[in-house]
């Protein structure tokens, strides 16, 4: 992926988390400048949300964890099939389609999800599932 000098200071921030006003006063300019980079990036990689630049970023380097962050054991299978779809950073409407439910039913699960979580948001669950602890594990390249 071939991004300018600029788009891989706000890719770089972008991937753990950080807010496009927390990435534009890190880096030192506007938000509107941050968001023409966040398009600039979701168009070079043919995304549509940061969510999704975070999933492809740490499954792109291998990153597996098979059994969730702490506290997927206490999901129920439904609320595990919607988290299942959720850490690859697709969209609502594509997580519904994938496991044919509402997208009013997908969006209780993930409520729910958030909460036996202790999370705030998709992303942050994204983030968390890749990055915890002892589980994360990198696949052997072949």
């Amino acid at each position: 992926m071939n991004l300018t000098q600029r788009e891989q200071q706000v890719y770089d921030l972008m991937i753990t988390g950080a807010s496009q006003r927390t990435i534009a006063k890190i880096i030192g300019f506007s938000v509107r400048s941050v968001k023409q980079h966040s398009a600039h990036i979701f168009k070079k990689l043919g995304v549509y949300s940061t969510r999704e630049v975070v999933a492809k970023h740490y499954i792109g380097l291998g990153y597996t964890n098979e059994n969730g962050m702490p506290g997927a054991e206490l999901l129920s299978k439904a609320e595990r099939r919607v988290y299942d779809q959720l850490i690859t950073g697709i969209s609502r409407k594509q997580m519904a389609a994938n496991i044919f439910l509402s997208e009013h039913t997908v969006r209780f699960h993930l409520r729910v999800i958030s909460q036996k979580l202790g999370t705030n948001s998709m992303l942050e669950i994204v983030i968390k599932h890749y990055t915890s602890g002892q589980n994360t594990e990198m696949k052997e390249a072949a």
